[in-house]
């Protein structure tokens, strides 16, 4: 980051059009002071992962207000500061079904072993030499 911090005043009539384009209600919508925030959060992450050989500065924080302005608006993204709608809470919940374990597979009297061994032994996770190993137990 060769230059000074940005003056991010100097974008707050870009960001107050912009965010009057995406909203319904235009100026009047009571969302446009939360949606031009988000623009702003947005530009000074960008700007702490802006480096000199991608470009100028202007349109990298531009560039990365208006999408995530676009996504909150639209709502592709959610609000800084909520929940995402796919968390650690979501994935742990005892609705979402877990990767069949390897025992009850076994258990299985369709499931046959010899059908695993050919991927297995192709796959990055288990070297050839030990499938030998695995499938003896």
């Amino acid at each position: 980051m060769s230059e000074s911090a940005p003056d991010l005043g100097a974008y707050r009539s870009w960001l107050y059009k912009l965010a009057a384009d995406l909203l319904r209600g235009g100026f009047r919508d009571p969302d446009i002071d939360d949606l031009v925030q988000e623009g702003r959060i947005a530009m000074w992450k960008a700007y702490e992962a802006y480096d000199d050989c991608k470009g100028t500065l202007a349109p990298w924080l531009t560039n990365a207000a208006r999408m995530r302005m676009k996504d909150v608006a639209t709502g592709t993204g959610r609000w800084t500061g909520h929940t995402g709608r796919r968390g650690w809470t979501d994935a742990m919940s005892p609705k979402v079904q877990r990767v069949l374990g390897l025992d009850m597979l076994l258990d299985d009297p369709e499931f046959s072993e010899l059908r695993l061994r050919q991927p297995v032994a192709a796959s990055k996770v288990m070297r050839a030499d030990r499938v030998k190993e695995w499938a003896d137990g």
